[in-house]
């Protein structure tokens, strides 16, 4: 039996408290503590429901009442219990007229689940999350940013921390914990939303749909092919679905791509824009910059290789010898000395845009120039124009 508890339910952005922290992991383990409050049973799965809205304590979550066709919301009475709103949540659409649940699955998964008060038109969204995990990234859809169903309250939404706290390796030696990472945790959670959902709209969601990028698109393929019958519909962007083979090879191929020998970046998040648009044109992409099928482009980087005295700037912009390796690289993806590919994954021409942060960094600020009169140091003035060879 896995033993679940809610923590604080609260309707002000950016306040809500966690409760009830610790859950029973097993026989011969300290019991965690349960405050008075209702159960509720799913399977073999029991829920414990510690009710907490706004800053009151002891009201039981609400069943819904249809107010029009695809619609629902909590009854007046609950919404008026939840207090005034203020200008900062006017100012936040994302977290406007939403419940923040928050709460643990034994042994220690946390999880999120943001309810909407006014809107909900029975769908659900389960968000993955990225690199090792270890938070909640209940606001991060990464597929779905920005769109108007999520802005406008049409679903509930939910995340967990995938059964560890923070981003370090550590609970990989736990064999439980390795497993809530691997595989476990967000089908529980889904049970959990689940339930959560059915108490608070008195329905159930009609469609649950999953959207996770890196680490979320492993979380994504890892639902499709164990529990495929959990959500209607899976957006898998990205997938680090083998774990081991991309760190092993694939991060550390374009990392020595970008730092070739040891030495200084090629290339910088500076360098992205102006070598997207080559990209673009270099593929014969149309004016809608989208490349239809990346696969097909073979567009090579030397094509743009400065000449001898040539500067490269944002209207006129060309590769060092060296960038046009790097690119290459990274291009071709990780293989042996046979040319065969060590990993089933390379940076398609195109994806330039995104590899800020992943597998190019800012560039490093311009090198302080001590004045000869005063001895004090001065900074020197950046330039868009860089000399090539």
């Amino acid at each position: 039996m896995v033993s679940v508890e809610l923590g604080h339910f609260h309707s002000h952005p950016g306040r809500s408290h966690r409760a009830g922290d610790r859950c029973e992991r097993g026989a011969g383990q300290q019991r965690g503590r349960h405050r008075a409050g209702r159960q509720l049973r799913l399977g073999e799965r029991r829920f414990g429901q510690h009710h907490h809205l706004g800053h009151r304590t002891g009201h039981v979550l609400p069943r819904h009442h249809p107010t029009r066709p695809g619609q629902l919301r909590p009854r007046r009475a609950v919404r008026d219990r939840l207090g005034h709103r203020d200008r900062r949540e006017r100012q936040h659409p994302w977290r406007l007229g939403r419940l923040d649940v928050k709460g643990v699955i034994a042994p220690q998964l946390h999880f999120e689940i943001k309810l909407p008060e006014t809107g909900w038109q029975a769908n659900y969204l389960q968000v993955g999350c990225g690199g090792l995990c270890g938070n909640t990234s209940v606001n991060n859809a990464p597929a779905s940013a920005g769109c108007v169903p999520l802005t406008t309250g049409a679903f509930a939404v939910a995340s967990s921390d995938e059964g560890h706290y923070q981003g370090g390796g550590l609970f990989s030696t736990d064999p439980t914990l390795r497993a809530d990472f691997g595989y476990k945790s967000d089908h529980e959670l889904l049970q959990a939303a689940k339930a959560v959902i059915q108490q608070y709209y008195g329905q159930a969601a009609t469609h649950s749909y999953f959207d996770g990028c890196s680490q979320g698109g492993h979380q994504a393929l890892t639902e499709a092919q164990r529990y495929p019958t959990d959500f209607d519909g899976i957006i898998a962007g990205a997938p680090a679905n083998n774990f081991t083979a991309l760190n092993t090879f694939s991060h550390a191929w374009t990392a020595q791509s970008v730092y070739l020998s040891g030495g200084p970046a090629t290339i910088t998040n500076a360098d992205l824009a102006d070598l997207h648009k080559a990209v673009l044109k270099g593929c014969g992409a149309p004016a809608d910059g989208i490349i239809a099928d990346p696969l097909s482009c073979t567009w090579d980087p030397g094509t743009i290789q400065c000449g001898t005295g040539q500067t490269s700037t944002s209207v006129t912009y060309c590769l060092t010898p060296d960038q046009v390796t790097t690119l290459r690289r990274i291009y071709a993806g990780p293989t042996d000395e046979h040319g065969q590919l060590l990993y089933p994954g390379h940076q398609l021409r195109g994806s330039e845009l995104n590899w800020a942060g992943i597998i190019t960094r800012p560039p490093l600020p311009a090198p302080a120039v001590t004045s000869a009169s005063s001895g004090r140091p001065c900074a020197t003035r950046s330039s868009t124009a860089r000399s090539r060879p």
